[in-house]
């Protein structure tokens, strides 16, 4: 795996996460739905790479750990 593309995309899709959140809402489901594709896509890229998978998983419970605090507020 070309970790230097990986970490790339990653940070592109930290990125991309942001706009999206803007654009569409974090409370929306059209986000969330966006997040996961997305997400999918990224390991999808890197043909399931145990680290691809981890990375992805991690950026989703981020996001839900963020969407709890700001529920919880």
């Amino acid at each position: 795996m070309n970790y230097d593309e990986f970490f790339k995309d990653i940070i592109s899709w930290i990125y991309d996460c942001n706009t999206q959140a803007q654009k569409l809402g974090f409370f929306n489901q059209e986000f969330w739905d966006w997040a996961v594709q997305s997400l999918t896509e990224i390991c999808v890229k890197y043909n399931q790479d145990k680290l691809a998978q981890a990375q992805t998983a991690m950026l989703l419970d981020w996001l839900e750990q963020t969407r709890q605090e700001a529920v919880n507020k």
